[in-house]
């Protein structure tokens, strides 16, 4: 089981404008698409606190994440919303697993979960002239081995999906109580595992990073990692959510 980090319980807002900056056109209310993925207040409500992992050593099953909140009962209405989504065809959720978040703590990982902004202005006939405003959630994952990361990335390359699901913590352990807990399984298809040092200004993921992040990066890219840029504008123009 691996746990977050408190500073990290926040919500991110995310806008990509897909129009060109020299088209001369002004952006109106009526070219923005907002998303509803991330429910604000059940989400605070709920208190996430970590993820739990149920992985087949035998390769048999698809991995399954389980999100863990101190609240299970908005918990379990924000999976509701998403089973609700999913059987209708409409969930756009993307999870995103972010390695190498921090130079002196290198087993440490974020989990991002986010709508995919590209897959929404995929379906636009106008895409250039839309922009998404788009909210996501993230925690920094205190691991102290990386064996559950890897073993959930071999186990989505072998099935194509990993679960995800709910449970309640108490005593700092993922409840297996049916009362305290979702008791189903939502498959997601869209899951990327990301180096922090490859993270770019103008991706989703980079609501991720703050300002104050020391990410690794490698040997040869020092200077020129992308993620450079990202918390450099942090710091410049106090974007990190204090």
């Amino acid at each position: 089981m691996d746990l977050f980090s408190k500073k990290e319980d926040r919500t991110y807002g995310f806008k990509v404008e897909s129009g060109s900056k020299d088209s001369g056109k002004t952006n109106k209310q009526s070219d923005a698409i907002v998303t509803s993925l991330i429910d604000v207040k059940l989400w605070d409500e709920a208190k996430w606190k970590g993820c739990g992992y149920l992985l087949a050593r035998d390769y048999s099953q698809p991995g399954i994440m389980v999100l863990m909140y101190e609240n299970i009962a908005p918990a379990i209405r924000i999976f509701e919303q998403w089973e609700k989504d999913f059987n209708e065809k409409k969930l756009n959720l993307k999870v995103v697993i972010i390695t190498g978040i921090d130079k002196n703590h290198p087993q440490w990982y974020k989990v991002l979960l986010t709508p995919d902004v590209k897959q929404i202005l995929s379906q636009e006939s106008n895409p250039q002239e839309r922009y998404v405003i788009s909210s996501s959630r993230f925690h920094l994952m205190n691991a102290v081995s990386d064996e559950n990361i890897k073993m959930l990335q071999i186990l989505y390359k072998q099935w194509g999906y990993i679960g995800i699901s709910a449970s309640m913590i108490v005593n700092g352990q993922m409840s297996f109580d049916k009362d305290k807990r979702f008791n189903k399984v939502i498959p997601v298809r869209n899951v990327e595992f990301v180096e922090a040092w490859t993270i770019k200004e103008i991706e989703v993921e980079s609501v991720a990073i703050l300002a104050d992040d020391d990410v690794i990066i490698p040997k040869g890219k020092e200077t020129s990692a992308p993620v450079l840029g990202v918390i450099a504008k942090k710091k410049n123009y106090g974007q990190d959510i204090k």
